[in-house]
Formats: C-alpha cells, sequence, structure tokens
C-alpha cells in the first residue's frame, strides 16, 4: 500500500524534508520505498511512474537523484526483471516523444498488439514492449 503524507505537524526529521518538499519530492519518496528492503512493490512503482509524462518524470527522477543520491534508473534495473523491468526503464528514462501523433504508424502499431494478443494461447510480450 502507499503511505500517505501526514500533516507536516505529525512528521519530522528526514521523512518530513522528503516528504514535504513538494509533490516530486513525495513520488521519488514512493518510489524508493516501494524499492528498499525485501522484495518490490509492483504496484507502487506502475502508480508513480506510469503516470507521469515526460517532463514531470524527469523532475522525479532528479528529486530521486537529489533525495537519496541514487540513480532511479539503475535502481529499478536492479529491483525488476523481464519485460517489466523493460517497460519500468522505458518508461523512467522519460524518453517518451511529444510529437504529434502519426495515425498510419498508430494503426500498424494497433494491428501488431492484436496480432500478438488476441485469439492466441498466451501473448507476444515483446511486440506489447515495442509498440512505438
Amino acid at each position: 500500500p502507499i503511505p500517505c503524507v501526514p500533516w507536516q505537524s505529525q512528521t519530522s526529521g528526514q521523512y518530513q524534508r522528503r516528504v514535504h518538499g513538494g509533490p516530486r519530492e513525495y513520488q521519488a519518496y514512493l518510489l524508493r520505498h516501494a524499492m528498499s528492503g525485501m522484495g518490490t512493490d509492483d504496484r507502487a512503482l506502475i502508480d508513480v511512474i506510469c503516470t507521469k509524462d515526460k517532463h514531470d518524470m524527469e523532475m522525479v527522477g532528479k528529486a530521486y537523484k537529489a533525495l537519496w543520491d541514487r540513480d532511479l534508473i539503475e535502481d529499478i534495473e536492479s529491483e525488476s526483471n523481464g519485460d517489466f523491468r523493460r517497460i519500468l526503464v522505458s518508461l523512467a528514462s522519460a524518453g517518451r516523444d511529444t510529437e504529434p501523433v502519426n495515425e498510419d504508424l498508430a494503426e500498424s502499431d494497433a494491428d501488431a498488439l492484436y496480432d500478438a494478443g488476441e485469439g492466441k494461447w498466451g501473448t507476444d510480450e515483446g511486440t506489447f514492449n515495442h509498440a512505438r
């Protein structure tokens, strides 16, 4: 479960500085918390990383580095694996295009995704990860 931000008067020390620094610092705190200790809180990683646009993800990555002197991408790589790792690293790297949508490419990707998943026993995750 993702912890709630308590009121500032109820927190102190390092936790207060990290959480009350602002929304990006809080998102960085959630990411670090999700990857520390035994196991990884995949849902928290998804909730933070998959809901950010390019600019916000860059700012969260900078906040993560400033707060813990650790690289977010390196931590994601060490705490996840397989297709899940590739997707998280891709999204957290903030390399998403901000260009207008290419309708022909979108249609081509939609066809490839349909062919990779619909009517098959299992899915072709590689195709889903490589969709542009």
